[in-house]
C-alpha cells in the first residue's frame, strides 16, 4: 500500500472538480439538467469539501467565495433553468478560482487534511448512527 503525498491527493480534488465542472456544462448544454446538477454536487461536496479547511487556513475569503459559487450560485442555476450561457459562465468562473487554488495547493499543511479526514470520519459515524436510530423507530 503505497503513501501519496498531501499535495498530490488535494490536486486530485482540484483536477476532479475542474473534470466534473466541465461535464456539469456539457450536460446542462444537452438538456441534462439532473445529471448536470449531479455533477455539480459532486464536484462540491465529494472533492470541494476536502480542500475547504485548507484553502481557508491560506486565503478564508477565496474558500468562501468558491464554497457560494458551487453550493448555491450553480446548483440554483441549474435547478432553476437557467440559460446556458449563464451556467457556462459561472461554471468558467469558479474554474478560474480553482486555477488560484492549484497555486496554492502546495503551501497546504498536512496536519490539516489529516484533521479534516477525521473530522470528516466522525460527521459520517454519527450520521450513520442517527440514521439507524430513526430507522429503528
Amino acid at each position: 500500500m503505497g503513501v501519496e503525498s498531501d499535495d498530490t491527493d488535494l490536486l486530485d480534488y482540484v483536477e476532479n472538480i475542474r473534470s466534473l465542472l466541465k461535464e456539469t456544462k456539457e450536460e446542462y448544454a444537452a438538456g441534462n439538467a439532473d445529471e448536470a446538477l449531479s455533477l455539480a454536487t459532486k464536484a462540491y461536496l465529494d472533492n470541494y469539501e476536502f480542500l475547504e479547511s485548507p484553502i481557508a487556513q491560506q486565503n478564508p475569503e477565496l474558500k468562501d467565495e468558491i464554497e457560494l459559487m458551487m453550493r448555491e450560485e450553480l446548483r440554483d442555476m441549474i435547478k432553476n433553468g437557467a440559460p446556458t450561457s449563464e451556467v457556462d459562465a459561472q461554471v468558467d468562473a469558479i474554474l478560474v478560482k480553482m486555477n488560484d487554488v492549484a497555486k496554492i495547493v502546495p503551501e497546504f499543511p498536512f496536519g490539516a487534511l489529516i484533521a479534516m479526514t477525521s473530522i470528516l470520519g466522525v460527521v459520517i459515524a454519527i450520521t450513520k448512527i442517527k440514521g439507524s436510530k430513526l430507522i429503528k423507530k
